[in-house]
């Protein structure tokens, strides 16, 4: 599972610790929608942490990775 989760950790510790920049995917609704809420409520995450829904769990990468 490479998922960002409800909870949005990995994003979370990465910015916090080492001041790393993400851009996170997750396929269950549910915990989309939690992880957005947090980035949305935390100024600092706010403009370094990007969620994107994955609605094909087959193509993990497919219209997450983007060019530019």
């Amino acid at each position: 599972d490479i998922g960002v989760g409800a909870n949005c950790i990995y994003p979370i510790v990465g910015h916090h610790e080492y001041g790393w920049s993400f851009v996170g995917s997750e396929i269950v609704k549910k915990a989309y929608k939690n992880a957005i809420e947090i980035v949305r409520l935390n100024t600092e995450l706010k403009n370094n942490v990007q969620i994107r829904l994955q609605n094909n769990p087959k193509a993990i990468f497919k219209d997450i990775i983007l060019e530019n």
